[in-house]
C-alpha cells in the first residue's frame, strides 16, 4: 500500500487541525535544537510533499532538496510562493538519482518512514548512507509503536493510520538497522507525550491564546513531561539521529 497524497490532502498537511500542528511543532524544536544553522551544508528531505522542512533549512543556512514519490511535488509551487526557489524532484526513496556522498544532513519527518513496507525500510537506509558523506547526519523521526496512545495524523484515513502503524517500528529496533548499513552515534529522543485529548483540554483550559503562543505552551507541557516521564519511551514519536561512520559496499536497489 502506498499513501497517496492528492492536491486537497497535501494542503490539508499544511492547515491541520491543533493536535497535529503541536506534534509537528514539538518536532521542529526538537530537530533544530541539535541542528542549529547550517553553514551552506547539503540536505536533503526525503518525503518533503509541500516542502515545509525545505523552508526552515534554507532559513538556517542549507542548502535544501527534496524529494516526494508523490505527483502532487509537481503542483506545490502553483500554491506555495514559498517554494519557488527550492529544488523539488519526484523520485522514489528506495532509489535515489542523486550521486555518491552528495549530502551532509538527510532527514526522513513526521512518521514518512513508516510509510515505508518493513521489507522497503533498510533499502532506504542503505540509499541514504550511499548519498551521505562520512560523517553525514541522518534524521528519522517516527512513529512509536510502544505507545499505547499513538494516533498519527488526523489527516489520514483510517486504512492509512493502520498502514502506517503496523510498519511502524521500535527505536531498538530502528538502531539495529542503522547500524546494519553503516550508522553510529545513535541518539533518540522520545516525544509528544500529549494525546490528541490532552491537547485539546490544555487548549480550552489555556484559553484565547494566538496559535503561536499556544504551541508554546503546549510544548513547555511536553517538554515537562519529557523531562520527568519515569518512562522515556512513552512519547508517541521519537526522533533517532545517527552519523555515518563506515562505507558499505553493495547497496540495494528496487524498482520505484
Amino acid at each position: 500500500m502506498l499513501i497517496e497524497y492528492d492536491y486537497n490532502l497535501a494542503k490539508r498537511f499544511d492547515s491541520c487541525d491543533l493536535a497535529d500542528r503541536y506534534k509537528k511543532f514539538v518536532e521542529t524544536k526538537i530537530l533544530f535544537s541539535f541542528l542549529g544553522n547550517g553553514k551552506s551544508r547539503r540536505s536533503l528531505d526525503v518525503g518533503t510533499l509541500t516542502g515545509r522542512y525545505l523552508r526552515l533549512l534554507q532559513n538556517r543556512g542549507y542548502w535544501v532538496c527534496g524529494i516526494d514519490v508523490s505527483p502532487v511535488i509537481r503542483d506545490i509551487r502553483i500554491y506555495s510562493s514559498s517554494c519557488q526557489c527550492l529544488h523539488l524532484c519526484q523520485m522514489s526513496a528506495f532509489q535515489m538519482g542523486f550521486r555518491d556522498s552528495t549530502f551532509d544532513l538527510v532527514i526522513c519527518m513526521m512518521g514518512t518512514f513508516a510509510h515505508f513496507a518493513p521489507a522497503l525500510q533498510e533499502i532506504f537506509l542503505q540509499q541514504a548512507s550511499r548519498i551521505l558523506n562520512m560523517n553525514g547526519i541522518l534524521v528519522i523521526s517516527t512513529w512509536n509503536p510502544l505507545c499505547s496512545e499513538c494516533s498519527t495524523l488526523q489527516i489520514y484515513a483510517d486504512a492509512q493510520r493502520q498502514w502506517i502503524l503496523d510498519n511502524s517500528i521500535s527505536d531498538e529496533e530502528l538502531a539495529a538497522l542503522l547500524s546494519k548499513v553503516g550508522f553510529s552515534e545513535l541518539s533518540t529522543v522520545h516525544f509528544n507525550f500529549l494525546s490528541n485529548k490532552t491537547v485539546t483540554q490544555e487548549a480550552s483550559r489555556l484559553g484565547n491564546l494566538s496559535d503561536s503562543t499556544l504551541l508554546e505552551a503546549l510544548g513547555a507541557l511536553e517538554l515537562k513531561l519529557r523531562m520527568n516521564s519515569a518512562s522515556k519511551k512513552q512519547g508517541q514519536m521519537f526522533m533517532t539521529i545517527a552519523r555515518k561512520i563506515e562505507l558499505r559496499i553493495g547497496v540495494a536497489n528496487v524498482d520505484k
